[in-house]
């Protein structure tokens, strides 16, 4: 069981100043009477230390005074009167002592030498005092987080270090548990530097005040923080401690008049028996921290094999995956849209695929999260957006459809600053009209940045581009940022089609996201169709396109051209359903964009 060991509550800058005042004392006292048993012969130790007993008197004054000024400076001075009143008697007891020992020797000049010796020690003293904070700020500057105060990651290395060597002496468990808090390029972008470091400052707070004593809380990056723990008895007590922290941390916090709820994952290794040194504790836990994340956030994740193996795999895949590009293993495959109410293909999604010679096909849900967090989504963004510009030019004249060409755009992408002039590049490069392209969005872009948001869009739909919310529904869902930012296209996320058919609230969802949709002035397109059932029923509420494994799924480009035509025969043999109820000035079939 953790405990929580008193915290040491003694001065020690008021220990050494009585001290030095001590030893001063009894240094200007008469030697002969801690000296008398001494022998007395000349050269002896008796005669050497009365010959030196003024430097150390001046050594110690300057010991000192250096102390006294050093904890005057950092307002240590709880007892100042006491300092006053112990100086005040000393000083002039030892002052009149040493001056008749030097006007013995220096008759006439005895007192101006002692002034002299005293201001040479006070000097000194300042001096030392100076150079001692100078060395001590560079060292809190190279081992302390100047924003937290915490130890950085060069103190917590040593005191890692030596708390494997204390739970060696103690035959204890040590464990490194590593902090990273989620979304924090949004709170930063959202709230500004300032707000962000408010964030952070309260993060630290938070895991200090949940710390023991016996603990190390340190932050060793932008979002990161690990805490050393001591005094424990097994994993249970680590998880059980470490979601006390994350209960701390998901304290609201008001930031400049916000209230912001932060969140963090969490991963920890065991010391000896997940890691052997401190480097392995560091690496380790980092790795379980990010198993943690891709498991949901918000989650406690202990360091193990699998883990160990699934971060080996995952490091294995980004290295692959960063040379995918260049040797051209990424392509892009395209499912068809179809049009309900004419049983024609009007458009097609772009989806981006990944064909590794050593891997074979790897998913999507694998390599995309990759590409987002190492930056590679940019390069590969501009590729895809080149290419489907140029696939949806071949492809209009090989169907004589002027076939609407959708692409997804990631967080990154859309964060761009010339977004709205690298559409405009490619596609007066690839020939294709603008209003051929649909650029999709997820409802959560929308929320980061909004200025900037609202300029990239305005300026992308002033270009005659196209501009959708991709799985509408599983964000916010706001039509207050719709009305706002004014985009044509919604698509319905394919976790309500699935249950539209069985689930009364899922079918309450799709009716209303096509009615307001309509009401304002947007189509509306459903994914993951797969069934007839759930075709004549989003026919039946007027929905404009549909698009899913009942009429297609994701192919290359050359074999469009041919399903295209197949596609549009098989559906015209279908009937077509009546709508369930009449258009009204909220629920109208919108024309498609010229």
């Amino acid at each position: 069981m953790m405990t929580s060991p008193p915290k040491p509550s003694n001065e020690r800058g008021f220990q050494s100043l009585m001290a030095s005042i001590l030893i001063l004392l009894v240094l200007v006292s008469d030697p002969r009477v801690f000296l008398a048993h001494l022998p007395h012969a000349p050269g002896g130790l008796a005669h050497t230390l009365s010959q030196m007993r003024l430097w150390l008197v001046c050594l110690v004054v300057c010991f000192a005074i250096n102390r006294l000024i050093e904890l005057a400076l950092r307002r240590r001075l709880k007892w100042g009167w006491l300092y006053i009143l112990v100086w005040s008697i000393s000083i002039p007891l030892a002052y009149g002592m040493v001056v008749r020992a030097l006007e013995q020797r220096w008759p006439g000049r005895g007192e101006n030498n002692l002034l002299l010796v005293i201001a040479m020690a006070i000097v000194t003293a300042f001096a030392g005092t100076m150079l001692k904070r100078l060395a001590d700020s560079v060292t809190h500057t190279a081992h302390y987080d100047h924003l937290t105060g915490l130890p950085s990651r060069v103190l917590l290395r040593d005191r890692l270090e030596r708390g494997i060597e204390r739970a060696d002496s103690l035959h204890q468990k040590l464990a490194v548990c590593m902090f990273n808090v989620d979304r924090f390029k949004r709170i930063n972008d959202s709230l500004g530097h300032v707000g962000g470091d408010a964030v952070l400052a309260h993060v630290a707070r938070q895991l200090q005040s949940m710390a023991f004593s016996t603990d190390v809380v340190a932050r060793i990056g932008a979002d990161e923080f690990v805490v050393v723990m001591h005094d424990f008895d097994g994993a249970e007590d680590v998880e059980r401690q470490s979601q006390k922290m994350l209960e701390a941390l998901a304290i609201p916090v008001f930031v400049g008049g916000r209230e912001v709820c932060v969140t963090a994952s969490m991963g920890y290794c065991l010391y000896p028996e997940q890691a052997s040194d401190a480097a392995g504790l560091l690496h380790y836990a980092d790795a379980a921290m990010y198993e943690s994340k891709y498991a949901g956030r918000v989650y406690l994740h202990e360091y193990g094999p699998v883990a160990k193996k699934d971060n080996a795999d995952r490091l294995e895949l980004e290295e692959d995956f960063r040379h995918a590009l260049e040797r051209g293993e990424l392509s892009l495959h395209y499912q068809p849209q179809i049009h309900l109410a004419t049983s024609d293909v009007t458009g097609l999604e772009a989806l981006l695929r990944w064909h590794s010679p050593k891997r074979g096909n790897v998913p999507p849900s694998q390599f995309l999260s990759i590409a987002e967090e190492t930056g590679l989504m940019i390069a590969v963004g501009e590729w895809a957006l080149e290419q489907v510009c140029r696939d949806a030019v071949a492809l209009q004249k090989a169907s004589g459809r002027p076939l609407v060409m959708a692409l997804n755009l990631s967080a990154r992408q859309f964060g761009q600053r010339g977004l709205p002039a690298l559409v405009e590049k490619t596609l007066k490069e690839s020939g294709l009209a603008p209003e051929c392209l649909e650029l999709e969005i997820t409802e959560q872009m929308l929320m980061v940045n909004s200025t900037h948001t609202l300029d990239t869009l305005k300026a992308v739909r002033d270009l005659g581009v196209g501009v959708a919310i991709d799985d509408f529904g599983t964000g916010f869902s706001s039509f207050a940022y719709i009305m706002q930012y004014r985009v044509d296209r919604i698509k319905i996320d394919q976790s309500f089609v699935a249950r539209s058919i069985d689930d009364p609230n899922a079918t309450a969802v799709v009716q209303t996201i096509i009615a307001m949709a309509h009401g304002l002035n947007m189509r509306v397109v459903a994914e993951g169709v797969d069934t007839l059932a759930q075709a004549d029923f989003l026919q039946r509420r007027r929905c404009d396109e549909a698009q899913g494994y009942l009429f297609a799924q994701p192919m290359p480009k050359h074999e469009l051209p041919e399903a295209i035509e197949q596609i549009v025969r098989e559906l015209r043999k279908l009937p077509h359903p009546e709508p369930d109820t009449p258009a009204s000035e909220f629920d109208i079939p919108m024309p498609r964009r010229a």
